[in-house]
């Protein structure tokens, strides 16, 4: 049985989907016009590149056809890059305080919405210790006044909101004695009437909408057979579990996304290893999105 909030709910498992990376494709536009200018244009054929907090690469898939030199991608989650990916490029699961690379192992390191995750100090640490002494870094950084920050503390308000609500255990209980107890089935609409007041969301939220028809669909599945009560507790709870992860993601991108401040702390940080900078305020149609920050050392 597939469920309009299973969709919803995959950002525990997101990487593992094999998607490429977290920002809807109009909002990568700028991203990538980043990434090409400071990044892929300035690249020699042979130079090592090590992609911190790679995801599932993809900045590693802007590489042109003809780059020969070593690459490597290292997260500290479960990641799933796609076939042709894992044929070109090394992955490993690593942490970016504690690589294990030897000294001057690369001639570029860089993280795309990854590095701000890293503690700060044992992070800028890292990359100046495993780069060349001529080398380049590229970093894109969450930006706290962003629209996918915006969008994400809206996501998170929802989770709250939701958890609070005590809707999943209400239909939890009530899948509980749906196989015994025929008479409770009739009470299936007026469980849905009274969760429905408890909540209070827009009523544009895309979550809530998704939430409440796949509840309605799996309970209706319950009442007519199709699924078993028992069965149905399994889902509900994979659903509750889903959001909590969700959750918790949606915390930290908004706890590590940077500040104007932040970032100027970050660029003065690395610039005290020797390096040059140049820092672009990355934006859509005039709002926030990104910090993309380039520099070069030797």
């Amino acid at each position: 049985m597939r469920y309009p909030l299973n969709s919803q709910l995959s950002w525990s498992d997101y990487w593992q989907t094999g998607a490429a990376q977290s920002l809807q494709a109009h909002s990568a536009n700028p991203i990538k016009q980043f990434v090409q200018t400071y990044f892929v244009s300035k690249l020699q054929r042979q130079e090592s590149i090590l992609d911190l907090a790679t995801g599932n690469g993809a900045l590693l898939q802007q590489l042109p056809d003809d780059h020969s030199g070593f690459c490597v991608g290292v997260d500290y989650s479960e990641i799933a890059p796609s076939a042709a990916l894992r044929q070109q490029h090394h992955f490993s699961r690593m942490d970016g305080s504690n690589l294990a690379f030897p000294d001057e192992s690369f001639d570029w390191v860089i993280s795309q919405f990854g590095f701000e995750y890293v503690s700060r100090e044992e992070g800028i640490k890292e990359l100046c210790r495993v780069l060349h002494a001529q080398s380049q870094l590229l970093l894109l950084c969450h930006r706290k006044d962003s629209l996918l920050c915006r969008h994400s503390q809206q996501q998170l308000m929802e989770g709250r909101c939701i958890l609070d609500s005590g809707l999943f255990s209400s239909a939890w209980q009530w899948c509980q004695y749906a196989d015994t107890d025929k008479s409770d089935r009739a009470g299936l609409q007026k469980l849905m009437t009274s969760l429905m007041k408890e909540i209070r969301l827009p009523k544009d939220s895309s979550l809530l909408f998704a939430l409440l028809q796949s509840l309605a669909k799996l309970l209706t599945d319950v009442q007519n057979d199709r699924v078993r009560g028992e069965s149905a507790q399994k889902i509900i709870g994979q659903w509750q579990s889903s959001l909590l992860a969700n959750i918790d993601r949606l915390e930290q991108q908004v706890e590590v996304a940077l500040s104007g401040a932040d970032q100027k702390r970050l660029v003065e940080s690395i610039r005290q290893e020797g390096f040059k900078a140049k820092t672009v305020a990355l934006a859509e149609q005039g709002r926030p999105l990104a910090w993309g920050m380039y520099f070069s050392r030797g």
